[in-house]
């Protein structure tokens, strides 16, 4: 399989699920690396690793930021931040500076502050917080033209509002959002409209949709890359 899918990509092609929503989190980082020059590259959520994020922006050529929540990841942060290299926190990132519940999943990449019906917690494990913008600056990235990405299942919205320094700076942000609710917190609510709703509140619009997900034949969760809306652009 994995030779026929080399031969597949040398012309273009790939091979994916019939019901994969949108083009591959590699292949829609790829076409972003063509448009954006960042300073600093960030990821919250680092779970084992984004090897699309340090393939398309090597870390060699850009200062990186490792953000991890889960202690569970301790050692994966450690030697990420000697192999890549780059600068780790083991941390929440959040509105406010403090602490905060974390619900661990058997499958620890789906442990989350918010709670769902989907999997019970195998534990729970307080964790410290802080503002995004003040990892940044404690670990001297720049200010300017950073790429952020967030995958924090379900911890999206409190580290944009965290993060209002880093958002106005920023080239590119590619945050993972549910379609709909996934949390018993989101009851009622539209996370997806909500994001998009800040993010262009705060001067971005959406560009492309990566790696998107489906649960029972609906759409239910994706990677939105955003970019600043420039004046003369359309939005």
């Amino acid at each position: 399989m994995e030779i026929l899918k080399g031969i597949l990509k040398k012309f273009g092609y790939t091979i994916r699920r019939v019901d994969t929503p949108t083009r591959s989190l590699e292949r829609g980082l790829g076409v972003l690396a063509q448009s954006i020059r960042p300073t600093g590259v960030i990821d919250v959520g680092v779970g084992r690793g984004t090897p699309e994020l340090y393939a398309a922006f090597p870390p060699k050529s850009f200062p990186y930021l490792l953000v991890e929540a889960d202690p569970y990841f301790a050692d994966t942060l450690k030697e990420l931040g000697q192999t890549l290299p780059a600068k780790t926190e083991l941390s929440f990132c959040g509105s406010q500076k403090g602490s905060i519940t974390l619900h661990r999943a058997a499958n620890h990449q789906q442990s989350s502050f918010r709670r769902t019906k989907k999997w019970s917690p195998v534990d729970d494990v307080t964790v410290p917080v802080e503002q995004l913008d003040m990892l940044i600056r404690r670990n001297g990235l720049p200010s300017k033209d950073l790429l952020i990405k967030l995958d924090a299942e379900g911890a999206e919205m409190e580290i944009l509002k965290g993060a209002g320094d880093a958002l106005c700076g920023a080239c590119a942000v590619v945050l993972e959002t549910s379609v709909g609710p996934r949390f018993e917190e989101e009851k009622g609510r539209d996370p997806f409209g909500e994001i998009v709703s800040f993010m262009h509140e705060h001067g971005f619009r959406v560009v492309d949709m990566l790696a998107g997900s489906n649960q029972a034949n609906m759409f239910s969760q994706v990677d939105l890359v955003f970019i600043p809306i420039k004046a003369g652009q359309p939005e």
